[in-house]
């Protein structure tokens, strides 16, 4: 059930089952749509039931940090599809000591993104990348692999 309330009234509609109600404040400036996800019945079944998701990294970290060797995580800090919030708490959930807080690094003088280093493992963020961050992000992304490649720091100084 497709449940969206307008101002004017309220329409419904089928579509997989799924309840979304939209309301509508008014502002002097403009509208707000405010949406709220009901999960219905099949869409709970799905979420619940899901089986068809590829097995977590995390384990797989752990055993290489474990073994001695450096892991890079990097996400492109517009990337809708996985958050760098996202990648944040899955990375905390590892329970590494982090060995450097938050710092910016830099590339060509300018601020590419935001890193933290763990004890085995550094999270980067590229600033104004989405998902396929060497698209996005080509002279970054190169100095950023250059430096892993050469076992160097990223460059946190101008």
């Amino acid at each position: 059930m497709f449940l969206v309330a307008l101002a004017h009234g309220v329409r419904k509609f089928q579509w997989l089952q799924i309840e979304i109600v939209v309301n509508h404040e008014k502002s002097t400036k403009h509208v707000v749509p405010h949406i709220l996800w009901l999960i219905s019945g099949f869409s709970k079944k799905i979420f619940e039931e899901w089986s068809d998701s590829k097995k977590p990294v995390l384990p797989i970290y752990r055993k290489l940090i474990a073994r001695g060797l450096k892991i890079w995580v990097y996400s492109g800090d517009t990337d809708g599809g996985v958050s760098v919030l996202s990648t944040r708490y899955s990375l905390s959930s590892l329970g590494l000591p982090i060995t450097r807080t938050w710092r910016p690094w830099y590339h060509q003088k300018q601020v590419s993104g935001w890193f933290q280093e763990y004890e085995g493992l550094t999270f980067a963020t590229f600033r104004g990348a989405g998902h396929a961050v060497p698209i996005f992000k080509p002279s970054d992304s190169l100095a950023f692999f250059s430096a892993f490649l050469l076992g160097e720091p990223l460059p946190s100084e101008r």
